[in-house]
C-alpha cells in the first residue's frame, strides 16, 4: 500500500439505505427497473448493466429507489462467504431495490463507483465482511456493519485510471465470449447439416447406410475394483469416472485422477479399452463423451464404444453422439438414477456416409473445435491477467501514475 492512499470508513464517503418490498409475485415482464436480492448472486457480477425484473408503479411505492452509481449489497447469505456480495448499478434509468438489499450511495466527488464495486468485492474487504457476518443457518450483515468497513482509497483520478485498465481487460474478455458463442452456434449448425446428410460435401453423392451401434463397434462396460483392497489401487492403469469427463474436453490426454493395478482390473469388470475409442457416460451426465488417446479403464457409469475402424471414424462417431445427446436421454430409465444399458446402446440406429466422407466431415468439425479451444485459451490468459491486475491495482501494489501532460502510461505501468 502506498503512503498517499487514505483509510476511510464507508460512513464517511457515502450514505447507506435499506431496500424494501418487491415480493416475487409482484415481478412482471415490463415496467420499472427492479433488482431483487437473489439476483445479486445469480445474475450480476460487480457491475449491473441491465435488469432481469420489473415492477409496477404501485409496487415501487413500497420499495426504495436506486440511482446510477449506487452499490447494492446482499444483506444475507447461506454461508459466511456469501454475505455482502455487491454490484454497482450503472443504468441511466432509476430502479428499485428489494428487501435484504443494502444500498450504498457514494460521494461522487471523492469516489468512483466502479472502483468501489471492485474494491468491495476484493479479498481485503471480504475478510472484513466475514468478521462482521452474524447468524448460523442464514448469515446476515447489517447497515451498521457496513458503515464500519474500512477502505483504502487513492484519489479519485487514480481510481478512474485503475477502472480504465480493468475495464479494458474486461472488454477484451467480453469480445472473446462473443466470438466463442458465435463459433459454438456455427458448430451446432454444421453438426445439424453435416451429420444428418442435409448438406453434402462436394464430390459425395452415395447414399448413407443405416446401421446399429452394435454393428459398427464393440460396446464395453466398466467396473470398480473393491475400494477396501489397497492392492487394487494406485497402480499404472488409468481409471476414469463420469465426473472427470466434463473436465477433459474432447480428448483424454492426461492421467486420470485415479489409477488401478492389473490385479484390481482382473478382480473387477474394469475392461481395458484401446486408445481412439469413445468413452461414453451412461449415467449421471448421460451422453457426455470423449476420445481416449491411451488405453484406459472406466467405472460402471460408462458404456464405451470401440469403433470398427473399417466402418466408422472415431471422430465422426464422437460428433454424432454429441449431436444426438437427447437420444441417449430418451433410452435411459431407472428408479434410483437414470441409465441406459449396453443392450439399449447397441440397438441405436445411425446413418453413415462412406468412410472418406466421414473423414471430411470430422475434419471440418475438428477445425472449428480447435478454433474454439484457441479462443478459450486466450480468454483464460486474459482472465488470469485481469485477476492479477485487479488484485494489485486495487491494493495499491501496482500504481498507475500520470505523465506530466496528464496522460496515462498504461502499457508501461502494467507490464513493468
Amino acid at each position: 500500500m502506498m503512503g498517499d492512499w487514505r483509510i476511510k470508513s464507508m460512513s464517511t464517503i457515502g450514505i447507506l439505505l435499506k431496500g424494501a418490498g418487491i415480493p416475487k409475485g409482484s415481478v412482471q415482464e415490463t415496467g420499472l427497473n427492479a433488482i431483487r436480492y437473489g439476483e445479486l448472486y445469480t445474475d450480476f457480477n460487480v457491475i449491473i448493466r441491465d435488469v432481469r425484473s420489473h415492477i409496477s408503479e404501485k409496487t415501487a411505492k413500497e420499495s426504495v429507489k436506486i440511482k446510477k452509481g449506487d452499490i447494492l449489497f446482499a444483506g444475507s447469505g447461506e454461508t459466511i462467504d456469501d454475505i455482502g456480495k455487491s454490484a454497482v448499478y450503472l443504468l441511466g434509468t432509476e430502479g428499485y431495490a428489494g428487501g435484504d438489499i443494502i444500498i450504498f450511495r457514494p460521494n461522487n466527488e471523492s469516489c468512483d463507483p466502479i472502483f468501489l464495486a471492485y474494491l468491495l468485492n476484493s479479498d481485503m474487504v471480504r475478510k472484513q465482511l466475514r468478521r462482521l457476518g452474524q447468524g448460523q443457518s442464514i448469515v446476515h450483515i447489517y447497515k451498521r456493519d457496513l458503515e464500519q468497513l474500512e477502505l483504502a482509497l487513492p484519489d479519485k483520478a487514480e481510481q478512474q485510471r485503475i477502472v480504465k485498465i480493468i475495464e479494458t481487460w474486461a472488454s477484451y474478455i467480453e469480445l472473446l465470449d462473443k466470438k466463442i458463442a458465435l463459433k459454438e452456434r456455427l458448430k451446432k449448425g454444421l453438426m445439424q447439416q453435416l451429420l444428418t446428410g442435409k448438406k453434402r460435401l462436394p464430390g459425395f453423392t452415395a447414399s448413407w447406410r443405416k446401421m446399429k451401434i452394435g454393428d459398427i463397434g464393440t460396446v464395453v462396460s466398466g467396473g470398480t475394483p473393491d475400494t477396501t483392497v489397497p492392492e487394487y489401487w494406485n497402480g499404472e492403469i488409468n481409471w476414469i469416472t463420469p465426473s472427470e469427463i466434463t473436465k477433459v474436453g474432447r480428448k483424454i490426454t492426461k492421467p486420470t485422477e485415479k489409477q488401478i493395478t492389473s490385479l484390481g482390473q482382473r478382480a473387477s469388470a474394469a475392461t481395458l479399452i484401446p486408445s481412439n475409442s469413445i468413452i461414453l457416460c451412461s449415467r449421471a451426465t448421460i451422453g457426455a463423451c470423449a476420445v481416449n488417446t491411451y488405453p484406459i479403464t472406466t467405472n460402471q457409469g460408462f458404456k464405451n464404444i470401440v469403433p470398427n475402424a473399417s466402418i466408422v471414424s472415431t471422430w465422426f462417431l464422437y460428433y454424432w453422439i454429441l449431436h444426438n445427446k437427447n437420444l441417449f436421454l430418451r433410452i435411459s430409465s431407472g428408479s434410483t438414477f437414470m441409465e441406459f444399458s449396453k443392450k439399449d446402446l447397441e440397438k441405436i440406429s445411425i446413418y453413415l456416409p462412406d468412410f472418406e466422407e466421414q473423414q471430411k466431415i470430422e475434419k471440418i468439425l475438428l477445425t472449428i473445435d480447435d478454433e474454439i479451444e484457441q479462443l478459450r485459451s486466450k480468454k483464460y490468459i486474459l482472465r488470469s491477467q485481469k485477476e492479477y491486475l485487479l488484485k494489485n491495482l486495487i491494493s495499491g501494489s501496482i500504481r498507475v501514475p500520470e505523465t506530466s501532460d496528464g496522460k496515462r502510461r498504461q502499457k508501461e505501468t502494467v507490464y513493468a
